[in-house]
């Protein structure tokens, strides 16, 4: 539930940037999945996003991936 308000609250300013960190962690596969689309269409529109997980699923949707080993 933080994490989907932490993400609304900052998609409402609409920021050039946004850092996520692991925001998908918590959260059952539905609403991850809904937070992804919602990160996907906001770098598709106006913004860039920054994610870092460790959930291969969510990696997907990235346009471009760095991997550390």
């Amino acid at each position: 539930e933080k994490q989907r308000t932490a993400l609304a609250r900052a998609l409402l300013f609409n920021p050039g940037l946004l850092l996520a960190d692991e925001i998908t962690g918590n959260l059952d596969a539905r609403n991850a999945g809904v937070v992804l689309e919602y990160l996907t269409e906001f770098a598709s529109q106006s913004g860039s996003v920054r994610l870092v997980t460790h959930d291969m699923e969510a990696a997907k949707h990235a346009h471009r991936k760095i991997e550390l080993d």
